[in-house]
């Protein structure tokens, strides 16, 4: 992968168990931690996963996805596309509680990938916006 003309790759070799090899990192070294979001598919099994690991000792997912799990901690809305914006609010509020930066990325269609830190704002998106609209309209509604 090539961002701003600096490289990032790496590789596994043919018995990786547990280190990476080939790496190649141009990059200057963060200063912050990135939150992994995964796509609602998985999101929408937070139960199994966190049973599958902490109650049936079944492992099958991979840590990162546990510890996404353990993190938000909350109920993950099924058939409703307006999951992302609750996991949104709510890594918003950690960051805001505990004075952390959470580092997100959203592909924006023809605009690209655009960066954002939840610890400033909750990035702007049509899901997020309708929310915030609909949020306002009832509190018009009841003043």
């Amino acid at each position: 992968m090539v961002l701003d003309g600096k490289r990032f790759s790496y590789g596994f070799g043919d018995s990786t168990t547990k280190t990476i090899s080939n790496i190649v990192n141009e990059h200057n070294q963060r200063s912050s931690n990135t939150v992994f979001i995964p796509e609602k598919e998985v999101l929408s099994i937070c139960g199994i996963i966190r049973k599958s690991r902490e109650q049936d000792s079944v492992f099958g997912f991979d840590d990162t996805y546990l510890d996404l799990v353990r993190a938000i901690s909350l109920p993950v809305q099924r058939e409703n596309a307006s999951y992302s914006y609750f996991v949104l609010k709510k890594a918003y509020l950690l960051a805001q509680k505990n004075d952390m930066s959470i580092p997100v990325l959203s592909l924006e269609g023809d605009e690209g990938i655009r960066y954002g830190d939840l610890w400033e704002e909750l990035p702007e998106n049509a899901i997020v916006q309708e929310s915030i609209r609909l949020y306002e309209e009832e509190v018009n509604e009841v003043l």
